[in-house]
């Protein structure tokens, strides 16, 4: 009788080696060989893929990739004289991860691409690729910003006590990004590429050896970033701005249609 199990593991390795995109997937493979080759291009979003002995995937190009989970939400309200508004939104980075005894990645046509994702091999983790090796960071994202505008007429300012009519306008935000790494780790780590090796916001994390071979090997951090932004304006309009402006320019004056006389005048501080 067949091996059940057997079969639907070749399966799934070869639905992996074949068709663009794996996402949300669990794999547990103890104690066996997982192999998957000659496919064209591999991308894994977002997997856990774990077995305790050996795999190898073997494609024209791989993709080991993060995705983000987002949430956005926004509110409004408008009371008589104010209005205000809040945005909230964020990103979250979720992971792959692939966790295996030994571990052998490998491209025969293109680059072998990882981002934000975790790679952990107990013993021996190759990657070969016929171009190159990207290893870059996921990222963390958040928005926060508020806005809130009023208005108000003061009758106090006919008699010159105040201002007759004043309006505010402020708006406070920040914008955050924070890296989530990448994680190679294994017993030994070797790296191999045609071309060049790229890593970007990387841990690497090799308990007896590590090895390279590129054309270039280039090796960089990655910043997280913190902005904060606000601006602030505030409109006062005075009974001796309303006299002052008037005297001045009584063309400003209108006289509409029921005979009624309208007169426009904003004096405006930004901050």
């Amino acid at each position: 009788m067949p091996n059940l199990f057997l079969i639907s593991i070749l399966t799934l390795i070869t639905t992996l080696a074949t068709t663009p995109t794996i996402a949300n997937t669990n794999l547990n493979t103890p104690n066996k060989t997982t192999t998957a080759l000659n496919g064209t291009t591999t991308k894994v979003l977002t997997p856990n893929l774990n077995t305790k002995n050996q795999l190898n995937t073997q494609a024209k190009a791989i993709d080991i990739k993060s995705v983000n989970d987002s949430t956005y939400t926004q509110s409004k309200s408008s009371p008589k004289g104010l209005f205000s508004s809040s945005v909230s939104a964020t990103t979250t980075n979720i992971a792959s991860n692939l966790t295996t005894n030994n571990l052998t990645i490998k491209t025969t046509k293109e680059d072998i691409n990882i981002t934000g994702s975790n790679i952990d091999a107990q013993q021996q983790l190759s990657l070969n690729s016929a171009k190159d090796i990207n290893i870059k960071a996921g990222y963390n994202g958040s928005l926060n910003e508020s806005y809130t505008k009023t208005s108000s007429f003061s009758l106090a300012g006919l008699v010159g006590i105040g201002p007759l009519y004043t309006s505010t306008e402020d708006l406070e935000g920040r914008i955050k990004k924070t890296a989530v790494n990448s994680t190679l780790s294994g017993n030994n780590i070797t790296l191999n590429a045609n071309n060049n090796i790229n890593a970007a916001g990387v841990d690497i994390q090799a308990d007896n050896s590590i090895s390279g071979t590129a054309k270039d090997i280039n090796i960089q951090n990655v910043n997280n970033t913190d902005t904060h932004y606000s601006k602030h304006k505030k409109v006062k309009v005075s009974l001796a701005d309303v006299l002052g402006t008037i005297a001045k320019n009584p063309l400003l004056l209108k006289k509409e249609s029921d005979g009624k006389v309208s007169f426009t005048l904003a004096t405006a501080t930004i901050d």
